[in-house]
């Protein structure tokens, strides 16, 4: 398995090169800079003068209970609260089936819980932003499928980046994209499988090159296209994430390792003075079944935009 997962790792960079060409505790005074030194930095916008010009607020201690959805305000994504546990991270499967890059396994704890993203990011959310003078202004190509709550495409971490920081600073609560140990706990949800629902993978549960089997699978639909991000709620995991398999493939924090030696295995993501790859996790409609699993991973450079790329957001919670 080892010779076929090379491979195919191999196959998968080619096509990616083809498409490339300071918080407080809650309760207490917080100053929203959130990092940010300026506009740019912001995404572009001034958040109501917030980077530009700190303002202080008093924010709430967060009150929202495991598994339930929320939203920050009107145009900010759905949250769902992930509770803190322990999972094992990585190629999981015997005989081994992974990538390199999967291995070792090892037990990660997170103390904390935190939100993330019910779905991926979406063309209305991105466009919000956008109209309120963040995300630097970029509009991104549609790819004539419509924006129709469609996940946001050609999205490199960069851009990811200016998206979070004007979340920050509109709502006061620190966004950001979730670590990859973070993203697998979120997207197994209790499981140890390849797939966090439950049953074979199939076309009906997640947006995927189907044509390609899985483990005695049966073909499915090859959509060649992303779907909207509720079409497979029917099939959400056990926290209440859609589409963690497929549909587009997610940012994640954290700088890309060639494996996981010398891991903390403490939720934390792992950031390099000199970071040349980021982190992509879940496959997207252009992967056939492999890239979809849970413990898949793959290095990008922060600045490629691709049609089969979006993301997620996480934030912490003020308890």
């Amino acid at each position: 398995m080892g010779s076929f997962s090379n491979w195919y790792l191999s196959i998968r960079q080619t096509r990616f090169l083809g498409h490339a060409i300071r918080w407080a505790l809650p309760g207490v005074m917080i100053g929203l800079m959130a990092g940010c030194q300026t506009a740019d930095d912001c995404g572009g916008g001034s958040c109501g003068g917030v980077c530009s010009e700190p303002e202080v607020l008093t924010l709430a201690p967060d009150r929202h209970r495991i598994g339930i959805f929320f939203r920050d305000c009107d145009e900010c994504p759905q949250m769902v609260v992930v509770p803190a546990g322990s999972f094992q991270m990585g190629d999981l499967l015997e005989p081994q089936m992974g990538g390199d890059d999967e291995r070792p396994a090892h037990a990660v704890t997170l103390t904390q819980a935190f939100a993330i993203g019910r779905y991926e990011v979406t063309f209305e959310e991105w466009n919000s932003c956008v109209a309120d003078g963040g995300c630097r202004g970029y509009r991104p190509d549609e790819n004539g499928w419509g924006p129709r709550r469609r996940p946001v495409i050609e999205m490199s971490w960069d851009d990811a980046q200016a998206y979070v920081a004007w979340l920050t600073c509109k709502t006061g609560r620190q966004y950001r994209l979730p670590s990859e140990t973070e993203w697998e706990y979120a997207a197994r949800a209790g499981t140890m499988m390849p797939f966090s629902f439950e049953g074979e993978l199939s076309s009906e549960k997640a947006n995927y090159d189907a044509r390609i089997v899985w483990n005695g699978s049966k073909p499915g639909t090859y959509l060649a296209q992303t779907m909207p991000v509720d079409r497979y709620d029917t099939h959400a995991n056990a926290f209440g994430l859609s589409a963690v398999h497929g549909n587009v493939a997610e940012w994640t924090q954290d700088c890309y390792t060639k494996d996981y030696r010398g891991h903390l295995g403490d939720g934390a993501a792992r950031e390099d003075a000199e970071c040349e790859y980021r982190t992509l996790r879940g496959g997207s409609w252009d992967d056939g079944p492999w890239s979809l699993r849970s413990a898949w991973r793959h290095p990008v450079a922060p600045w490629e935009r691709h049609n089969f790329v979006g993301f997620r957001v996480a934030r912490r919670l003020d308890r």
